[in-house]
């Protein structure tokens, strides 16, 4: 009788929230830079530099910028995803508004290790 052997690999894959509420921020996907706004051909966009300080991949990576009208309000959320961000290295995000704002703020950083 032949017997067949099956070996199964299970990779640790962890998740970031990378957050930025109260002064808190994690240290391995974070902003590198001050994000700005732009002009794009009448579009408008929010843009800025995400820096992966870990020593592992990140993987489907997301930047969620909120977007403020007058006195404050929430208007709306523009966001940007990138596939990888190898460790150490940094990605220049660009998030559409898809609303007129005058201010924004990125409170959240999204991803998985691998």
């Amino acid at each position: 009788m032949k017997t067949t052997s099956i070996v199964i690999l299970l990779a640790t894959i962890g998740f970031c929230s990378c957050k930025k509420d109260k002064g808190e921020e994690s240290p391995s996907l974070s902003l590198n830079s001050q994000a700005s706004k732009s002009v794009d051909k009448g579009d408008v966009y929010v843009v800025g530099e995400v820096i992966n300080a870990s020593n592992r991949l990140a993987i489907h990576v997301e930047v969620r910028v909120d977007l403020f009208g007058d006195n404050g309000v929430k208007v709306g959320t523009a966001t940007d995803f990138a596939e990888t961000i190898a460790p150490g290295a940094t990605w220049n995000f660009r998030a559409l508004a898809p609303v007129h704002f005058l201010n924004f703020g990125v409170p959240a950083i999204n991803g998985y290790f691998v």
